[in-house]
């Protein structure tokens, strides 16, 4: 038999399933087999993003009860701006990340900053697309301007599902060119769109409000074992990778 939290994973994981199929009977003309791919395949990633989540916060969870005696329970050093100013120890850096983490407040303000992201995008593709549109008919006009007086004659001729037609297929060639102008400008200068890590920027307000660090920047925590620095990444996704590394490092023996 399933426990309760089981259960509640299981009927959270059928109801986003749901609502992915309807979603995408809704927006692919009524394909129901894609729908339907699309629903199945949400439900493992759902249940392994839970069960992984499920895992982080158990972690921070027994790091904030060690004692100050126990091993496990090492200090780490904090640097504003490159520069040494504190120490904290294992158990109260866990205890303010689960406290960061069960504001809701923060999971709200998380999710609104997601949501804004592709309107700043979408904000940016009405400029972007119009001035390709634009220079790639310019484009053909001086290197192949007979191409470019045909294709205008085709569309005068052309019947309404035909313009339908082209009109959807240049949409969407436009659209993968932005898109693609928009992740090399991403790789290339690290622009994110105002997408932000909201638990990250609260946790370093908390600790420096607990450090009494007045000083504002960039805030790094770490430590030095066995003559390499650990990098401590306050986030999910730091906690897998030092978990993948622990993992290694125990498989192998050394770091």
């Amino acid at each position: 038999m399933f426990d309760n939290n089981r259960k509640t994973v299981l009927i959270a994981a059928a109801v986003t399933a749901i609502l992915i199929f309807i979603g995408n009977i809704l927006t692919n003309g009524g394909n129901a087999i894609v729908a339907g791919l699309s629903a199945l395949l949400s439900v493992p990633f759902f249940l392994i993003g839970t069960r992984t989540l499920r895992r982080y916060r158990a972690s921070l969870a027994e790091r904030a009860e060690l004692l100050p005696t126990d091993a496990a329970n090492v200090v780490w050093d904090v640097y504003m701006n490159d520069i040494r100013v504190a120490t904290i120890t294992d158990d109260r850096l866990a205890a303010f990340q689960s406290q960061v983490a069960d504001d809701w407040r923060n999971m709200v303000t998380q999710a609104l900053n997601v949501l804004r992201v592709p309107l700043r995008m979408f904000d940016q593709f009405a400029v972007v697309i119009p001035a390709i549109a634009f220079w790639l008919i310019l484009a053909c006009a001086l290197l192949a301007p007979d191409t470019l007086v045909s294709t205008l004659a085709a569309v005068q001729h052309a019947s309404s599902q035909e313009l339908h037609q082209g009109v959807a297929l240049a949409m969407y060639t436009l659209f993968t060119i932005g898109l693609l102008t928009f992740i090399v400008h991403w790789v290339f200068t690290g622009y994110t769109y105002g997408l932000r890590n909201v638990y990250r920027d609260e946790l370093e307000y908390v600790l420096r409000r607990y450090l009494k660090i007045a000083a504002t920047g960039r805030l790094t925590i770490s430590r030095l074992s066995h003559d390499a620095v650990y990098i401590y990444e306050p986030d999910l996704f730091g906690w897998l990778r030092a978990h993948t590394l622990a993992r290694r490092t125990a498989r192998t023996g050394k770091v």
